[in-house]
């Protein structure tokens, strides 16, 4: 159940898109909204807050593969 969770909250955000020297923006913000989540959530629901420290773990690693892939782009153009 919280695997179907964990994917259903991943999936909301749908597909994005961002101009070629962006990088992880978007994902930063998705890391602290659900660190909140995760912080506000883990006395009461401590396995639900888990989930959301492992969404935020996953968009970090996100945004650093986007602010690498951003960087090279910088250095290509």
């Amino acid at each position: 159940m919280l695997s179907g969770f964990s994917v259903n909250c991943y999936n909301k955000r749908g597909s994005s898109s961002r101009s070629a020297f962006d990088g992880g923006t978007r994902e930063h913000h998705l890391v602290k909204y659900f660190k909140a989540l995760a912080a506000e959530r883990v006395t009461k629901y401590p396995k639900v807050a888990a989930v959301f420290e492992q969404l935020a773990l996953g968009y970090e690693q996100e945004a650093k593969r986007e602010d690498e892939r951003a960087e090279r782009d910088r250095l290509d153009y």
